[in-house]
């Protein structure tokens, strides 16, 4: 046998081991990476208010049974968004309107392994506005002689941005202002908005009036503010009467009274002398 052939002999040797086989084509079994996930980005409809959530619908399955978490990454418009790597949920705060957001998740064992991408995706939609706070003035109305005025104490916002816009509406005693027969009220009035006012002659003693108002942006509403308020009555004007002793008087010598002159302007002087 030939000094080369003796050599290769030795180095097969070397290299099978006594039993002759070469490495990896027997014996331990090679770690495998993970399976794929199932998953699902939600809310379905986010809107600039929901954080995004990214819930595992299936997990993954691994031959050696080592899986220790998920490996994410987020983009925004096609673009991935640089420092949300492995979140599981981003906050509404760094979402805007109209952003196509996608999420690729994948499981990883513990040798470091990485199983194949699943991806989610959500469009972000129109937020509505804010409720705004109401209150009708005055706070002690009298019936036939104070409008009602529903007035905006704090503005609703908009998350979005959008230009915002109110409606009014209102009830009394539970029933609709106005109500089927419009030719028996007089208003409702505008002060700063359409319909945010009861003008006096609609009010009676005792009526218990509920204004409504929602704001609007371009496509949604927001949540309905209430405000309600009491009609109260005149107060009583005591009931006492002199005799009118002025010549020019149109009442000259006859008796009047406080009361003669309701819900009109009136001047009295009373004067002593002895």
């Amino acid at each position: 046998m030939s000094r080369v052939l003796l050599l290769a002999c030795i180095g097969m040797l070397v290299a099978c081991g006594s039993s002759g086989e070469l490495p990896g084509s027997g014996g331990e079994a090679q770690p495998s990476a993970p399976g794929p996930l199932v998953i699902q980005l939600g809310p379905s409809s986010a809107n600039t208010l929901d954080d995004l959530t990214v819930t595992v619908v299936q997990q993954a399955t691994d031959p050696d049974g080592d899986l220790v978490g998920i490996r994410t990454t987020w983009w925004v418009d096609g673009v991935i968004r640089v420092g949300l790597t492995d979140q599981l949920v981003v906050s509404a705060n760094d979402t805007s309107r109209g952003e196509l957001w996608e999420v690729r998740a994948s499981a990883i064992d513990s040798l470091g392994q990485i199983g194949p991408e699943t991806g989610a995706q959500v469009t972000i939609q129109n937020s509505p506005p804010s409720m705004p706070v109401l209150r009708v003035i005055p706070e002690d109305p009298v019936a036939e002689l104070h409008p009602l005025h529903c007035i905006i104490e704090e503005p609703a916002t908009d998350p979005d941005g959008d230009e915002i816009t109110y409606t009014f509406s209102w009830s009394v005693g539970g029933d609709l202002y106005p109500d089927s027969n419009p030719e028996v009220w007089v208003g409702p009035k505008e002060t700063d908005y359409p319909g945010d006012t009861v003008p006096p002659e609609d009010t009676l003693p005792e009526q218990n009036w509920l204004c409504a108002a929602r704001a609007w942006d371009a496509d949604l509403r927001g949540p309905e503010a209430v405000a309600a308020v009491t009609i109260g009555t005149m107060p009583v004007v005591p009931d006492f009467s002199l005799p009118d002793i002025n010549p020019s008087s149109a009442t000259f010598g006859q008796p009047v009274s406080p009361r003669d002159y309701l819900q009109r302007a009136s001047g009295w002087y009373f004067g002593h002398s002895t």
